[in-house]
């Protein structure tokens, strides 16, 4: 079976953390905006996991992107790694924004030692959940 295919997009001084938490997946990975983009439009992914300080906190414009590109039901995870001063801001807007851009789950994990553990599991079960035909938004 081919492993499924992943966009990682993510903040560059994190973004081999993530990708290695990922080995086994056939991961590309994006730390620019318009990297990220380009590759969104350009090639088909099973999932999608996107840091939240991606290109200057760019995560957002590329999530409305991806979903106005053809990717309507592909499943995204947003991870945060990094501090961030506005954490309960975040956390809120994006909570709000889960059922309109059917994000399938949010991660804390700046100050978690088992980051990849938990980055990993999260994609797992996505994947799992698409395999039955399904989304986590479905599920909702």
């Amino acid at each position: 079976m081919k492993p499924a295919r992943l966009l990682v997009a993510e903040h560059s001084s994190v973004v081999s953390k993530v990708t290695e938490a990922l080995a086994g997946y056939d991961v590309a990975k994006a730390t620019t905006l318009p990297a990220a983009e380009r590759l969104a439009k350009t090639t088909e992914f099973d999932l999608f996991v996107i840091g939240i300080h991606l290109d200057d906190s760019q995560a957002l414009t590329l999530i409305k992107f991806i979903r106005e590109n053809g990717h309507q039901v592909t499943p995204i995870i947003i991870v945060r790694l990094l501090p961030s001063e506005i954490e309960k801001t975040l956390r809120s807007t994006i909570e709000a924004m889960k059922p309109i851009y059917k994000i399938a789950a949010y991660l804390e994990l700046e100050r978690d030692k088992n980051a990849a553990k938990a980055i990993r599991a999260v994609v797992a079960k996505e994947l799992a959940t698409l395999a039955e035909g399904q989304t986590s938004q479905d599920l909702n």
